[in-house]
Parts: C-alpha cells; sequence; structure tokens
C-alpha cells in the first residue's frame, strides 16, 4: 500500500497539514501498528471491502482494540484511499464498501457540582487550584497545563488562553490553543482568591530549588515553574482522588461538561460559554443542546398563545 503521505506542515514536528500534534500522532500510530502490518504486503488495488472487514475483525477480535479505535483506522483508510482515488492511483475505495464497526452515541457524563467540590475538598492544594480552574472555566487539560504567569492578571481577575501543550510524534510541545487565537476568561473571587495562594506557594517552590520564578513561569510545575506537568498526571490525580469520594468512571475531561451545562442551565449566554471553553457557539449547540433552557413543548406553548392573542407578535404578516 505505497503512496506518498502529505507534506509535513512543521520540519520540527512531522505534523501534517490542517492536523492537530495529536491528530497526526494517533493517525502515525494507527497506520504504524495496525493498517500496515495487516496490509502492507497487498496491493492497494487489490484490496476489497471483504478483506476490509476482515481486517477491523482482527483489530477487534485477535488485537482486542475498542469498537471507536477500529472506525478510526476505517476512517482512516478511507481518507487515504479517497486521496488515492483523486491522484488516480487506484479507480476504486474500497472502505465505501466495508463495514466497520457501528458506533453507539455516548452519553456525556456530567458531575454535579457538589461531587467535583468533594475531590477539590480532599485534593491537595496545587491539584485542588488546577481542579477549580477544570470545573469553573472547563479550559482543556493541554491549555491549563501551558498558562504561564504572566497569564494571569490578579488586577482584573482574568486569565488569558494563549498556549496549549499537546502530544506530538516527537513527543510533547507547546503550540497554539486548539481555538487557534488566544482568548481571555474571568474567574471568580475564589478562584482569585486560590491561584493567589497557589502563586505563593509557587514562589516558595522556587527558592527551595533555586530556580528564577518569574512571569514565564509555569503556574502548574513541579520544579519551581521551569517546566509544566506532564499532561498524563492530572487525569490520574483526578482518578485517584475521585475514587475516594465514590466519583467511579468520571473522567477530568467531563468537568469541561459540567462547566459548560451549569452555566447553560443557569442562563449564561451561548456566546459566552464557548468563549469560556475555546471553542464555537455551534460546537456548544452541538454538544450541550440539551442543556439549554427552553423545549419543544416550551416553543409549541408559546405558538398557541400568540395564536389565541395572549402574546404579541413583533409584526403582523403582510400578504405577498
Amino acid at each position: 500500500m505505497g503512496g506518498r503521505e502529505p507534506a509535513p506542515a512543521d520540519k520540527r514536528t512531522g505534523d501534517w497539514i490542517g492536523w492537530s500534534p495529536k491528530t497526526a500522532k494517533t493517525h502515525h500510530d494507527n497506520f504504524r501498528l495496525y493498517i500496515l502490518p495487516l496490509l502492507g504486503e497487498r496491493r492497494a488495488s487489490a484490496v476489497t471491502g471483504l478483506q476490509l472487514d476482515d481486517l477491523y475483525l482482527t483489530l477487534e477480535d485477535d488485537r482486542g482494540l475498542s469498537p471507536s479505535v477500529v472506525a478510526r483506522c476505517h476512517s482512516q483508510i478511507r481518507a487515504m484511499y479517497s486521496w488515492a482515488v483523486r491522484k488516480k492511483l487506484v479507480t476504486a475505495n474500497p472502505a465505501a464498501a466495508a463495514d466497520p464497526p457501528q458506533l453507539k452515541a455516548s452519553q456525556l457524563k456530567v458531575p454535579a457540582m457538589t461531587d467535583v467540590r468533594k475531590v477539590i475538598d480532599i485534593a491537595p492544594p496545587t491539584f485542588a487550584t488546577y481542579l477549580q480552574i477544570a470545573a469553573t472555566i472547563g479550559a482543556r487539560r493541554g491549555t491549563t497545563l501551558a498558562l504561564r504567569w504572566r497569564n494571569v492578571d490578579f488586577d482584573t481577575n482574568r486569565i488569558t488562553f494563549d498556549r496549549a501543550i499537546a502530544e506530538s510524534s516527537t513527543g510533547l510541545i507547546e503550540k497554539g490553543t486548539k481555538a487557534d487565537r488566544p482568548y481571555v476568561v474571568s474567574v471568580g473571587p475564589s478562584t482569585a482568591r486560590l491561584l493567589g495562594e497557589h502563586r505563593k506557594r509557587c514562589i516558595e517552590a522556587a527558592l527551595r530549588v533555586g530556580a528564577d520564578f518569574g512571569p514565564n513561569s509555569f503556574v502548574f510545575s513541579d520544579d519551581g515553574g521551569k517546566n509544566h506537568w506532564n499532561p498524563s498526571w492530572p487525569s490520574h490525580a483526578w482518578k485517584r482522588y475521585a475514587d475516594k469520594v465514590g466519583l467511579h468512571h468520571v473522567r477530568l475531561h467531563d468537568l469541561r461538561h459540567t462547566a459548560a451545562s451549569q452555566m447553560l442551565m443557569n442562563g449564561v449566554a451561548i456566546s459566552i460559554v464557548a468563549e469560556r471553553l475555546g471553542c464555537t457557539e455551534a460546537n456548544i449547540l452541538r454538544t450541550y443542546r440539551h442543556f439549554i433552557p427552553g423545549s419543544d413543548r416550551d416553543a409549541a406553548e408559546l405558538m398557541d398563545r400568540m395564536l389565541d392573542g395572549d402574546v404579541d407578535g413583533d409584526a403582523d404578516a403582510e400578504a405577498g
């Protein structure tokens, strides 16, 4: 299944055009570990949909991969063949005739704020500060880990998110945010107080290890601000403390859902929620529509009242 890969966008990371470093790494790993070993010896033009079905069964049954991983492999194979068809290297896309695993729509897990509070109460102060940001802002893990003290404005109680830590094919890198732009959010008094206390601890830690503490020091660090936490550590720490309070099978990322849902249910405008989460309004509507107050029944009753004259319309319809 030879063929030319898309040109790298970054000579340092080798990441492909239009892909985040993590997506590029995932595609590279899928190809190297799962697709190439099973299809690499076959001519690309001779692969059939039935052979791809066998590949997917092998990945599930023999390799023990989850249906979601197998489905991603299918999407990758389909995209590769689409490129090959467009370049006239093959005449047909066998993935179009294959049957990948059918994925069930997963239901969002949204821990209640009271449950998050229980975890924060037993977590060490530094991690409690991290969780406070995750629960009240909904910031992504990589974006939070990239925070430096220059990003925290204690005069206005605002945080600027302008970078993110991400996995790439060459290891961890610092890059732009997923929103592809800096964005600024406000923090409440309690969060500002925790950040202030956390800053004092960071200064003390820097003095102990002989590090220079300053605006470029990382907010979440174990070596006086020189380096950020490893991205896997907050997830492992969350699981450890969440299990202690009985909050099983809830991921650290689910705190992002808590922040979004609570803001929406309490009437915060969709545009503000999107800005705080560093995403688009369309993404908020697609993911959290069922948390937005109001319903189809509300709309039906409103329209009945308008037709009955109980509610004035904005304007009378004009005859065409």
